[in-house]
Order: structure tokens, then sequence, then C-alpha cells
């Protein structure tokens, strides 16, 4: 695990245009031949932070209907 510290999160749009981040997180995804990794990198977020991230990515998953019998192989 990687203990440093991140000062920011940086996004760049295709315009050139860009926005930095003091507090959020980025989930990174590695796709292989038959598996995905996942992870997370934040930046100053803390233990209601966490809770709060969380339970907003359930509400877009309800709100998305990911949970009303929807199978991964379905999507």
């Amino acid at each position: 695990m990687d203990n440093r510290d991140i000062e920011k999160i940086k996004i760049e749009y295709t315009d050139g245009t860009e926005v930095a981040f003091k507090k959020g997180f980025v989930a990174e995804i590695v796709e292989g031949n038959e598996d995905a990794t996942v992870t997370f990198h934040m930046a100053g977020m803390g233990g209601k932070d966490l809770f709060m991230l969380v339970e907003s990515v359930v509400q877009l998953g309800d709100r998305l209907g990911m949970f009303n019998g929807l199978r991964e192989e379905d999507a």
C-alpha cells in the first residue's frame, strides 16, 4: 500500500482546461484478460466523508436500477 498523502486531484478536460480538488476520490480501473483491479485514490477524505461517499454511490446504483435484479452479465 502506498503511504504517500495525496495533496490534490487534478482533472484535465479535452479542451485543455483543468480543475483541481483538495477533497475527493478517483477510482482507477485496470482491466486484465479475465479480471479487473480497482484502486481508490483519495485526497482529504476522512470518516464522515467516506460514509457520505459510499452512501452516495449506493444511491447512484439504486437510481441506475442496479439493485432491481440486474446481474453483472446483463449490464
